[in-house]
């Protein structure tokens, strides 16, 4: 009996140190094929669409053998041409949106990726990268949570983690397709636009980085969009604000608030309210301070919201 035991305890320790392995793998991606055409004449491109159809049926088993579908994996190459869009590369290729997105970085389907060289595997699946670099991925990776990917691939010196389970939700699917911006106020009046102006408070020439929207005390502040909240706090000057990150390089800054209803890091939607008009700060009146940034610099909102 003890010798079954030692026996039976050894073929588990084998299997988990297997499933280990598989785990921590990180596969290198040494050789990415070329698609020229998304046609049938092309060569490359047929053998992607009959990969495509083989690997679904793998993943279409009752029960996932992880390490065929791994080994079945291979990545193609294509440049997007002037006249392609996110939605029609998403169908023509056939692995799902988040397969698009999330290896080639892609924030939000409004994205020109004319010229751009898109990485495309022939499964459908999550690939995050390690180090996240949109919203969307970062709301990914959190959604994850502590769940291991099947494998690891190198891509071009980055690692993607596999996920070939992974369903999207409706909040982070509404998150990606979300990609106007609002006005954060229902009913307002614009008292100062984006540029030079005389400061109302020191009565010189001074650069305004936002739009100044006036509005009672208490008026429902919302989001612009979706994103992340970056920051929360209080300035001698903005008073109480929030800063929320939209997308790798686009921000957007509420000041002046009477109150916060969010905390930072917290993940709101398009159209969440998450404060209220107010004076505090360095203000002659009750008003929204708003501004839209695009990496570091300040561009007028008004280029940008869709109302």
């Amino acid at each position: 009996m003890l010798k079954n035991d030692k026996r039976l305890l050894s073929i588990l320790v084998l299997l988990i140190f297997a499933s280990i392995s598989l785990y921590a793998q990180v596969f290198e991606v040494k050789n990415i094929l070329p698609i020229q055409n998304l046609s049938n004449k092309d060569i490359m491109f047929k053998q992607f669409c009959f990969d495509v159809e083989q690997n679904y049926m793998l993943l279409s088993q009752p029960v996932q053998n992880n390490e065929q579908i791994v080994s079945s994996i291979l990545f193609y190459e294509y440049t997007a041409q002037e006249n392609d869009t996110f939605f029609t590369l998403a169908s023509r290729f056939n692995v799902g949106q988040e397969t698009l997105a999330t290896i080639n970085h892609i924030a939000n389907p409004s994205e020109n990726i004319s010229g751009k060289k898109l990485i495309v595997p022939n499964c459908k699946a999550l690939y995050l990268s390690e180090n996240p670099v949109s919203t969307f991925e970062i709301l990914l990776k959190k959604k994850c949570g502590t769940t291991e990917p099947v494998a690891k691939f190198r891509i071009n010196g980055e690692i993607f983690e596999f996920y070939p389970d992974y369903q999207i939700g409706m909040t982070e699917r509404t998150f990606f397709l979300d990609s106007s911006y609002r006005m954060p106020l229902a009913n307002s009046v614009l008292t100062s636009s984006f540029g030079m102006r005389i400061s109302p408070i020191s009565g010189k020439p001074l650069f305004h980085r936002g739009i100044d929207l006036a509005s009672p005390e208490g008026s429902e502040v919302f989001s612009c969009a979706s994103g992340y909240v970056t920051r929360v706090g209080y300035d001698n000057v903005y008073g109480k604000y929030i800063e929320i990150k939209h997308s790798e390089t686009r921000r957007s800054f509420y000041a002046h608030l009477s109150n916060v209803l969010v905390s930072k890091d917290q993940f709101v939607k398009g159209s969440t309210i998450i404060g209220y008009v107010g004076v505090t700060g360095m203000t002659t009146g009750p008003h929204l301070h708003f501004e839209i940034l695009d990496g570091n610099k300040n561009i007028d909102p008004l280029s940008v919201v869709s109302d």
